[in-house]
């Protein structure tokens, strides 16, 4: 395979290549609990870079990595030989995550800029990395076209590029990144679809700028965040935040979705799941409108006090599956 030309060391991990491996001398990680941790947090942010040996939640054993830089993970089946040693098996790695999925795997709480690829000054919010990543691509088309026709400047490449490339080419790297489903928990792969969905929501928001006329599903102002956790806590009855033995605390999947959504509707549409919750106190609010409220202060967002109960109800069967942990108590 060929990865690195001479033995390396990386933390306590040696690296060892030859024609056909790459073979890890490290410690062999157990299989995580898939009810209790984030199996993204396997995922290296930064490029260039193998995890330790990980089971996933559908039994394979390797490292998901973007080993090339280029925002696309892959999956690298290792083999644990008789002495301990993993080995990459010499097979093809295929694709799990890449577009704006693989651009917010290398982003996700980085703090440095020595974190991750595209290593940003601090922690971003979502509706930041959709604007970076959508940004950068712009900047791309603009540059390849412009080096390959030279009747470039006659063309609105920007409106070409919202109304007619971004938002099918997006569609199918999304498609793409459904591989990692199987990788990865339940409530990753809730968080997994809200960046999907909503990443697709937020460029055809952009793509109505340029070709006018109204989407009906893409209603509500782009918004961002500062999520009060410890008040939000305070909502849920103890077995949701994990106070009760073997129940996982599910307080930061909840604020995974909540931070994946960039609309003051999907706001709504979120505090009124929670409303509907088994897990919610309800003894403080009899109505709806009251929490609305309340949860806006809560999570940062601003309340609109013009809508209404009916305006959140979600229609969409995907999108209710992914707050489907919000609504049975587990026994």
């Amino acid at each position: 395979m060929g990865f690195l030309e001479n033995e390396k060391k990386r933390g306590e991990i040696v690296w060892i290549t030859d024609k056909n491996c790459v073979t890890l001398r490290t410690k062999i990680y157990k299989s995580y609990n898939m009810e209790t941790k984030s199996l993204l947090d396997n995922i290296p942010q930064a490029a260039g870079h193998f995890n330790i040996y990980n089971i996933w939640a559908n039994g394979k054993g390797g490292s998901i990595s973007d080993y090339t830089g280029t925002g696309v993970y892959r999956f690298y089946k290792m083999a644990i030989e008789s002495n301990g040693h993993m080995d990459v098996v010499n097979e093809e790695h295929p694709i799990v995550a890449t577009g704006i999925v693989g651009y917010w795997l290398h982003f996700r709480n980085c703090k440095n800029r020595l974190a991750s690829l595209w290593a940003p000054e601090g922690p971003q919010i979502f509706l930041e990395q959709y604007i970076t990543y959508t940004e950068d691509k712009l900047k791309q088309y603009k540059k390849t076209v412009q080096r390959d026709d030279p009747s470039s400047w006659r063309r609105d490449l920007e409106r070409e590029f919202y109304t007619e490339v971004i938002l099918p080419n997006e569609e199918k790297l999304n498609k793409q990144t459904e591989a990692l489903f199987e990788y990865i928990t339940p409530n990753d792969c809730n968080i997994i679809k809200a960046i999907m969905r909503e990443y697709i929501l937020f460029l055809k928001t952009k793509k109505q700028k340029f070709d006018g006329g109204e989407l009906e599903q893409i209603k509500g102002k782009l918004i961002k965040l500062n999520i009060d956790e410890n008040r939000l806590r305070k909502h849920f009855k103890p077995i949701f935040k994990g106070e009760i033995k073997n129940n996982p605390d599910k307080i930061p999947d909840l604020i995974g979705v909540i931070q994946t959504t960039t609309t003051d509707i999907g706001i709504g549409q979120i505090a009124l799941q929670i409303f509907d919750s088994d897990y919610f106190f309800k003894d403080n609010y009899k109505r709806f409108m009251p929490w609305y409220r309340d949860f806006c202060g809560i999570i940062g967002a601003k309340h609109n006090p013009n809508y209404n109960q009916s305006k959140f109800k979600i229609k969409d069967k995907e999108q209710l599956a992914s707050f489907a942990f919000l609504k049975k108590i587990q026994k």
